[in-house]
């Protein structure tokens, strides 16, 4: 795989807000995880009240599937959806801003893959 080096081009203002989507999932995934659940929400909150075609689509698909709920559950819904759209945005970052971070659980998940009787399995019976 070849990458193409970094141009000054790249900084042209039609690449503006590439770079600040870019800057903003970045942050995202430099903060605690309880912190990227509380400003998801509030970005899906200000995206949920914007006029987007994404959005209204969005929207229809809700009112199209959830027919029996109330006005004001399928707009819980739509916030919902967004907020775990901004959040798996951030969280794509997170693995290669802190490789790291998620060591402990690569472990498991290779001991899983592995060796999957040596895991502990939870228990019906107490």
């Amino acid at each position: 795989m070849s990458f193409e080096k970094f141009k000054p081009a790249y900084l042209h203002p039609k690449y503006w807000l590439s770079w600040l989507i870019v800057g903003f999932t970045w942050l995202l995934a430099q903060i605690p995880r309880p912190w990227q659940s509380g400003i998801s929400g509030w970005v899906a909150r200000r995206l949920a009240n914007s006029r987007n075609s994404r959005i209204r689509t969005i929207r229809r698909n809700i009112d199209l599937c959830f027919i029996e709920k109330s006005e004001a559950e399928r707009e819980k819904l739509v916030v919902a959806n967004l907020s775990s759209s901004v959040l798996g945005i951030g969280r794509i970052n997170t693995p290669v801003i802190f490789p790291i971070y998620n060591k402990k659980q690569a472990i498991s998940n290779r001991q899983v893959i592995i060796n999957p009787l040596a895991v502990p399995l939870l228990s019906t019976n107490q």
